[in-house]
């Protein structure tokens, strides 16, 4: 597996937590801790994108197809250095803007 595919990991999977976590936190949670839930939650995604755009920007490529994910044929998804400017640069932003 590449550095891309570990930072898109690390990504899906802050964001599979932080659903699960806000919902947990807000049924169990006291309400002092869930912004610190969600908070931290969201720096993981932030850090998975940064991840998988700087390793784009280095040169690295990533695709994943996945057959007969739509009615006529298979979805592929790709990335390259140009769209690793765009994970870095949008991600975490996006993960800054949340944090603030």
């Amino acid at each position: 597996m590449t550095l891309i595919g570990v930072g898109l990991a690390v990504v899906t999977a802050g964001a599979a937590a932080g659903a699960a976590a806000g919902a947990a936190a807000g049924a169990l949670a006291p309400v002092r801790l869930r912004p610190l839930v969600a908070g931290l939650l969201t720096a993981v995604g932030g850090v998975g994108g940064v991840l998988a755009g700087v390793a784009a920007l280095s040169g690295q490529v990533w695709s994943l197809t996945v057959p007969h994910l739509l009615p006529l044929g298979a979805a592929q998804f790709a990335v390259d250095p140009l769209s690793g400017v765009f994970l870095f640069g949008l991600l975490a932003v996006s993960a800054s803007f949340f944090l603030a």
